[in-house]
């Protein structure tokens, strides 16, 4: 017996896949069994098939429902994390601007630039890990808070 593991968008690709071609097993007996039974003139009693299908339809709603409440968790995790690493980008640059007054500079590679990096990996981890966030997006992401701070010249 082989399981297969199906997450994210893979898995409602699937569960319609598998809709599709039982919908289509489905109407092909109808077409062809009930025109012959009909044609014999018995009637064709359903009532066993009925717990059945309701039976398959509610594993595939709690499936569906599944993977919806999964993807909108997933959604709302990273609106929070992202809220995280903002909070924590501003209070990198307060931080900064004190520490380097007078001798800041945005340069990539600054002593300024690279404290800030470091403070968002130490403080934030997890919102840093489920952003996926590179070392290059967090230095942009610590330049536009300094930025916002530093005096235009």
């Amino acid at each position: 017996m082989q399981i297969i593991v199906i997450t994210g968008a893979g898995m409602a690709r699937a569960v319609l896949a598998m809709l599709g071609r039982t919908f289509a097993v489905a109407v092909a007996l109808c077409l062809v069994a009930f025109p012959l039974l009909a044609a014999e003139g018995g009637g064709v009693d359903l009532s066993p098939l009925v717990g059945e299908v309701v039976a398959a339809l509610g594993a595939v709603l709690v499936c569906l429902a599944g993977w919806a409440l999964r993807r909108w968790t997933g959604v709302a995790l990273s609106a929070e994390a992202r809220a995280t690493l903002d909070g924590a980008a501003e209070r990198a640059a307060a931080l900064i601007v004190q520490r380097y007054a007078g001798r800041l500079n945005l340069d990539t590679g600054s002593p300024a630039i690279n404290d800030g990096v470091r403070y968002l990996r130490d403080t934030v981890p997890d919102a840093v890990r489920r952003l996926g966030a590179t070392p290059d997006a967090l230095e942009a992401r610590v330049k536009a808070e300094l930025a916002k701070r530093l005096p235009e010249s």
